[in-house]
């Protein structure tokens, strides 16, 4: 899930009850952004809805998480507060999927323009790619449909990988161009086999989320996705805290275990109460 970071204004976390919208859910860390359908066009719904449409018009990011079961609390009653019976229309307003029509839900959000969120990187498999071509202690990796402006960020091969030799390894990318990747150290892949993440470098503008919407998800191609920014990225090793990646620091030959993490700092190039780009 993203976290709040800190603000580029210095101000802290602005959170503010928003209507929310989603059929399902809406998770406490999730991205969310507003929707742009005419039944809840009055709502803020996940920040996800595919790769050219993540965090259009986006608000933040959710600080609970909503399902489409509960109950709202109802009006004051003399010093006793108590909740809708289940027979009040308005009692609707606890599922998550309720439209405006009935009367949304609300859910609390930090919605600063200008908040810088801490995002994961996903290491799942639905979140991967993997390599696509065969590479032996190689420092230029041909990688078809590769994007061509990640100089500066980072492959890592998860632990999803089968050939355990293969696992664990961060190279930095220091040239990029079509179909081809240099790496100061080399790596070794085994083709539509070893799985990849991208880490992105500072000032990268082609951010891609997971479908649920709580963290970064690597496409090998460049996202077509323009509504984030990445400013800092960092690695979290198994027993160790969070370290700024750095070439100079993390490229080596060193392999790293399945507990370790990657993240980003990521800002909203447009924000829905502010135009911001």
């Amino acid at each position: 899930m993203a976290r709040f970071h800190y603000d580029l204004t210095g101000c802290e976390p602005i959170i503010r009850d928003v209507q929310l919208f989603d059929a399902a859910l809406i998770q406490d860390g999730e991205f969310i952004m507003q929707s742009a359908t005419a039944a809840s066009k009055q709502s803020f719904i996940t920040g996800y809805v595919d790769s050219a449409a993540s965090m259009v018009n986006g608000l933040g990011i959710a600080m609970e998480t909503i399902n489409t079961s509960g109950s709202v609390q109802g009006p004051m009653q003399g010093t006793t507060q108590n909740l809708f019976p289940a027979s009040d229309p308005i009692d609707s307003a606890a599922s998550i999927a309720t439209t405006q029509a009935t009367g949304a839900r609300y859910g609390k959000a930090i919605i600063n323009p200008f908040a810088v969120y801490l995002a994961e990187y996903s290491q799942a498999a639905a979140d991967d790619e993997t390599a696509t071509t065969n590479e032996a202690a190689d420092t230029t990796i041909t990688m078809t449909a590769i994007e061509q402006a990640i100089e500066g960020g980072w492959i890592y091969s998860t632990h999803l990988s089968p050939v355990a030799a293969e696992r664990g390894q961060l190279r930095y990318v220091a040239a990029a161009a079509a179909n081809t990747l240099t790496y100061l150290t080399a790596a070794t892949y085994t083709a539509a086999s070893t799985t990849l993440i991208k880490i992105l470098p500072s000032n990268h503008e082609l951010v891609d989320l997971t479908a649920d919407a709580l963290g970064i998800s690597t496409d090998l191609a460049a996202s077509s996705c323009i509504s984030l920014k990445v400013l800092q990225s960092y690695i979290a090793p198994n027993g160790v805290g969070y370290e700024v990646l750095r070439e100079a620091l993390h490229d080596s030959s060193v392999t790293y275990d399945s507990l370790t993490r990657f993240y980003s700092d990521i800002v909203l190039l447009n924000s829905a109460y502010n135009t911001i780009d």
